[in-house]
């Protein structure tokens, strides 16, 4: 009976860790905090939030099996070509390997894939911009969001 109380004692701090571990949403107005990511289609394979603090962004949350954002594509890249100072980011939870198999699919009849950045593999970003529907926007100027 000792040992019973012992074992759910430790698994109540594990979860008590857990809870303290969650991200809060952010807000409109609120910095974005430094968050280390990884690009898909990018001159660089990691970075920091911290790199595009000084940048007008747009993150396009998505998903290649979502028929929405995909058509939605060509459209962010035509923004893109037209605003010189803003970079879209396209962010997905999707593996790196599955986002390189939708590219190479689609390469030769979209151009503009070429153009478009990812952040692949992202469990942060998902969290600090709370939503329930894909495709979500997410507007951040000189790192506020």
């Amino acid at each position: 009976m000792k040992s019973f109380f012992c074992i759910l004692a430790l698994l109540c701090l594990i979860q008590l860790s857990r809870a303290q571990l969650k991200t809060q949403p952010l807000a409109i107005g609120d910095s974005i905090p430094d968050t280390p990511f990884e690009y898909f289609n990018y001159s660089q394979p990691t970075g920091n939030f911290s790199d595009l603090r000084n940048e007008f962004v747009i993150f396009d949350f998505w998903r290649p099996s979502c028929l929405p954002c995909v058509r939605n594509l060509p459209k962010l890249d035509s923004l893109q070509q037209a605003y010189p100072g803003l970079q879209v980011f396209l962010v997905t939870n999707t593996p790196r390997h599955k986002i390189e198999k939708f590219y190479n699919n689609g390469r030769d009849s979209a151009p503009w894939m070429d153009r478009l950045h990812h952040i692949v593999n992202d469990t942060t970003f998902s969290h600090y911009f709370s939503f329930n529907t894909i495709p979500t926007y997410v507007w951040i100027r000189k790192g506020v969001l």
